[in-house]
């Protein structure tokens, strides 16, 4: 990417402009999208530089670091809603869904009458929605909180450490855990 006129572009090694430069910021590359912000908007293009998910969700300059695809998923941010798109920039909508989190190990985070569970990819909820909060599964092992404290579920949504902690960091094959 380069700068000209404080617009941003991309250009290729041989100096070919890939992205015109009309662009307020651009990230890097993840499974081969960036993403783009034009006047407090942002969308992804590909690597020959045309616009894969619209320049139309709302920016901010923390997206540049966080908006990136991860196993071929990201976040997409509306005023009142997350959603979910993949990589040829279908966005994932499930009836009823009025959050999404980045899916892990085939389940998705969801968030259904403003308390969070897991969907299939199909939208099939496989853990109901009963969490204040969740994040991703990683390992077989999801961090959820239950009034006010952090607890870890897996797969079959059985609470495999309590809700009873200030916090919980999975470290691989232990984790740390915080009280007080």
């Amino acid at each position: 990417k380069a700068s000209n006129n404080d617009q941003w572009g991309i250009v290729d090694l041989h100096g070919n402009t890939i992205a015109e430069f009309i662009y307020d910021d651009i990230g890097e590359y993840h499974d081969g999208l960036v993403l783009a912000s034009i006047d407090g908007k942002y969308g992804y293009l590909n690597e020959a530089g045309v616009q894969k998910i619209p320049v139309k969700y709302l920016f901010n300059s923390k997206l540049l670091a966080t908006g990136n695809f991860t196993n071929g998923f990201v976040l997409l941010r509306t005023k009142y809603k997350t959603l979910l798109a993949d990589t040829s920039g279908a966005v994932i909508n499930f009836p009823g869904i009025e959050q999404y989190g980045l899916p892990g190990e085939g389940f998705v985070p969801v968030m259904k009458n403003k308390k969070w569970g897991y969907a299939d990819m199909t939208g099939k909820m496989k853990i109901l929605p009963k969490y204040d909060f969740v994040e991703s599964f990683k390992d077989g092992l999801a961090l959820v909180k239950v009034k006010g404290f952090f607890g870890l579920i897996d797969t079959a949504g059985t609470m495999v450490i309590q809700p009873i902690y200030d916090n919980v960091i999975s470290h691989g094959n232990f984790v740390v855990v915080v009280k007080d």
